[in-house]
């Protein structure tokens, strides 16, 4: 053995030095392939900041030193979803014509990558109901700071003049002069779209923080109570796309919010011709603004595929036929990306 290694004129010293650099090239390319993996993402979000394609929002209120990334929007609609959007357009149009609508708005969004397409995005509509998932995060969001607000209770003496009639009334409902803790009162306000729930945890709602989570969006900020404010389906996405990607509450709360969402047994629209073991986070809303019935729905289908975000919001004459509207677009699309 001797002879063999002086034969090689190498010395021990030498095939120490030689495994030590060896050593280091190996532990520096791991460390770059793993800089690499790990900062994919990062290198990403720093894309968008630059990319001309990509407009990202960013909280800047709340932080002194971070600018926490709430979304990014790609700008431009996907070409891969122009034969689902000329379907959906077709859908729109011919009804339209027949009269069973007088205005239909689309935005579908491919959850996994974010291509998205759009139909009459910029048509502006009263969300109705659809206000009750932002409540939901104001709530949310408020008890991350303070987790006692989930626990407080409220008490419904009477329900006000003029409550919104709901043509889809709920399934259950809070009763008078019953306390009910804030946890409990958003379950009856999403799963069952409860008016009264949704009352009294608007009358003791931090107005300033549910502005907030609009102008954190980058949307218009509403006031609590303001009959002329309106959305485009394309903003109105935002609130349930925060909760699929957990960027504004923490993955606790988005995940207790959407679970919420999969619980709602309304299914005129969006889930009526899906498979039935089909798990779709959505909700509903109904409204009877200037003579104009609106009907609208947003909602998460999570296909095996491909997850996507669906937002229809309707004019109409028959908020039932509405629904019939949303349901045969959902059919369309659940087709598109899960068969």
């Amino acid at each position: 053995m001797k002879k063999f290694f002086l034969s090689k004129s190498i010395s021990v010293l030498q095939a120490l030095s030689a495994f030590v650099i060896l050593g280091v090239i190996l532990a520096f390319g791991m460390k770059k392939n793993l800089t690499a993996s790990n900062s994919t993402i990062d290198n990403k979000v720093i894309a968008a900041d630059c990319d001309p394609h990509f407009n990202p929002i960013r909280n800047r209120v709340d932080y002194k030193f971070t600018r926490p990334l709430i979304a990014v929007n790609l700008e431009t609609q996907s070409d891969k979803l122009n034969s689902i959007k000329a379907q959906l357009s077709d859908l729109i149009n011919n009804r339209c014509k027949n009269g069973t609508l007088a205005q239909g708005s689309i935005y579908l969004k491919n959850l996994e990558n974010g291509e998205w397409t759009a139909i009459n995005e910029n048509t502006g509509y009263h969300p109705g109901s659809l206000a009750k998932v932002p409540t939901l995060i104001c709530y949310l969001k408020g008890s991350e700071r303070d987790p006692s607000i989930l626990d407080k209770k409220y008490k419904l003496t009477k329900l006000p003049p003029g409550m919104p009639h709901q043509n889809f009334e709920p399934e259950n409902s809070v009763q008078a002069n019953k306390y009910y803790t804030v946890r409990e009162l958003l379950k009856y306000m999403i799963v069952y779209s409860d008016n009264a729930a949704a009352y009294l945890l608007n009358m003791n709602m931090n107005t300033a923080l549910f502005q907030k989570v609009f102008t954190d969006f980058g949307l218009k900020k509403p006031e609590l109570v303001d009959p002329d404010y309106m959305l485009t389906v394309k903003e109105y996405s935002m609130f349930l796309r925060v909760l699929y990607n957990a960027t504004y509450l923490s993955a606790d709360h988005s995940d207790f919010a959407l679970d919420l969402l999969t619980k709602s047994p309304f299914h005129e629209g969006l889930t009526k011709t899906l498979p039935m073991q089909t798990v779709v986070a959505h909700k509903f809303g109904e409204t009877n603004a200037n003579n104009n019935l609106e009907m609208h729905e947003s909602g998460i289908i999570y296909c095996d595929k491909h997850p996507y975000l669906v937002t229809m919001m309707t004019k109409g004459y028959d908020l039932k036929i509405q629904a019939e509207a949303i349901s045969e677009a959902s059919d369309l699309i659940y087709k598109f990306f899960c068969n």
